[in-house]
């Protein structure tokens, strides 16, 4: 608070000194309040010159801070946008791994129900074939028995044959011998023999007919049934040799197939790993949106308060030059009293001389 100065009183305080005053007196006192104003007036001047310079400093401070904010508002707007940009590329990229995830996800589902199809096929195809050959195999064991007790069959009747041949030579021989040594005998007894021997005969023949016509048949040949056996066999073998090479060609295919499977597998793998880096990158770069979106309100905020304050400032200094004019003013004022009243009080002794 100012203190408050009665004008009148001052003025009339003022009158009196001076009316107490010579004119020299005077003219001295209105020489140094010149001479005080004068430097108050320098002083007044120096002080608006400070001030001007300060507002221009203010003002360039000012400027410098609101370029210096704009550059980094448009800096980190040009960076939010680049990280808004890249982060809307990395969530297409992420839906297209996904979608990609998915595909493989169905087509390794399609190939592990395609294995276990082919696995079941082959199996049923395996048993099957082994129910088939072994079936083969006990017919042809059982076809071979026979065939071997049909061959043990015709060796004895052969060998009867060959037994009944012998004693019919050896009959005939005798026939012969007693024909040689009995020409002498009665010619019906000969007649009779002659008889026996051709009913005999067409007899024995019959027989050897049947019997070479059962060696004959194809069916109880040993060569035959030897190449029957061996045909048989070589069938037996190619079909064990067909189930093999089919077998082989399950198991190649099957082999492929888990193959494609972890390959596929290996696919997935990857792209999880693709997916959660792409997911992390895309967690980092939202991070860095929200700490760049923050930083920019931070700088928003602090370009704020820096023209508050510059504000602030400019409007302190404008009401301290008031301030100093006013005090200026008022110094002025009483200090030409107060001069008087000295002058008045040294000059009062001296008029009492």
């Amino acid at each position: 608070m100012l203190p408050y100065l009665d004008l009148d009183s001052v003025a009339s305080e003022a009158e009196t000194a001076a009316n107490a005053m010579s004119r020299e007196e005077l003219e001295s006192a209105v020489k140094e309040l010149e001479t005080e104003n004068l430097m108050l007036k320098s002083a007044v001047l120096r002080a608006r010159e400070e001030l001007t310079k300060q507002r221009e400093g203010l003002r360039e401070t000012y400027e410098a801070a609101e370029k210096e904010g704009e550059s980094i508002a448009n800096h980190l707007t040009r960076r939010v946008n680049a990280v808004r940009e890249q982060k809307a590329r990395l969530e297409t990229q992420l839906h297209k791994e996904e979608a990609m995830k998915a595909e493989q996800e169905q087509k390794l589902l399609k190939l592990k129900l395609s294995s276990s199809k082919l696995s079941k096929c082959v199996q049923r195809e395996e048993e099957e074939t082994l129910t088939a050959l072994t079936n083969r195999l006990q017919q042809l064991q059982t076809q071979r028995q026979n065939f071997e007790n049909l061959l043990l069959e015709q060796s004895s009747s052969l060998q009867q044959l060959q037994e009944l041949v012998d004693s019919l030579q050896t009959q005939t021989r005798c026939n012969e011998g007693l024909r040689v040594s009995h020409e002498g005998c009665s010619e019906a007894d000969g007649d009779s023999n002659s008889a026996a021997a051709d009913a005999i005969a067409p007899a024995e023949q019959h027989s050897f007919r049947s019997e070479t016509a059962e060696h004959a048949d194809p069916a109880s040949d040993p060569q035959e049934m030897l190449q029957y056996l061996k045909h048989e066999v070589a069938f037996v073998e190619g079909l064990q040799r067909e189930a093999f090479e089919r077998g082989e060609r399950y198991k190649l295919r099957r082999q492929e197939l888990e193959q494609r499977i972890s390959h596929a597998e290996c696919e997935r793998r990857s792209n999880r790993h693709s997916l959660e880096g792409i997911h992390q990158e895309l967690l980092e770069t939202t991070a860095t949106v929200s700490e760049l979106a923050s930083a920019a309100e931070l700088a928003m905020e602090t370009q704020i308060d820096r023209q508050i304050h510059v504000r602030g400032c400019t409007g302190s200094f404008t009401s301290g030059s008031r301030e100093f004019q006013t005090s200026s003013r008022f110094k002025e004022s009483p200090k030409g009293p107060a001069t008087n009243s000295a002058q008045l009080q040294s000059n009062s002794p001296s008029s009492k001389k």
